[in-house]
C-alpha cells in the first residue's frame, strides 16, 4: 500500500485527539491520552492491517467494544513512542490535505 494512500485515507477515516481520563494517582486527578484512530468496517480491515504494518504500531479491535455493532473496526496508537516517532513523521512526510491537518498540527504540538 502507498504512503500517499495511507495519508488520503487517513484524511477521510482517522483521527487526531486526546481523551482525559480521571487517574487519582496523577497529581491533578487527570490524564491526557493521546492517541491516533482509523476506523474502517469489518469487510476492509485489511486496510487497517496495513497501515498498522507500515507505521509499525497500533492494535486492531472492535470499534465499539460490548455493543452489538461489531461491524466496524478500528486501529489505535496510544504509546507516545510510537506516536512521536513512527505516526507524527509519517505524517509530517505525507501531509494531509483537509482541515484534518489542522487538528495533527495541535496533535503533533
Amino acid at each position: 500500500m502507498e504512503d500517499h494512500y495511507i495519508a488520503g485515507f487517513v484524511d477521510g477515516e482517522g483521527s487526531f485527539h486526546i481523551a482525559f481520563q480521571r487517574n487519582p494517582d496523577v497529581k491533578i486527578g487527570w490524564q491526557a491520552i493521546p492517541e491516533f484512530h482509523v476506523s474502517q468496517n469489518v469487510s476492509s480491515r485489511n486496510v487497517l492491517e496495513a497501515i498498522r504494518d507500515r507505521l509499525d504500531c497500533g492494535i486492531i479491535k472492535a470499534n465499539h467494544r460490548g455493543s452489538r455493532n461489531d461491524r466496524t473496526h478500528v486501529l489505535v496508537v496510544r504509546n507516545r513512542f510510537d506516536l512521536s516517532m513512527k505516526v507524527i513523521p509519517f505524517f509530517d512526510r505525507y501531509p494531509l490535505h483537509t482541515v484534518k491537518r489542522n487538528d495533527f498540527q495541535i496533535f503533533k504540538q
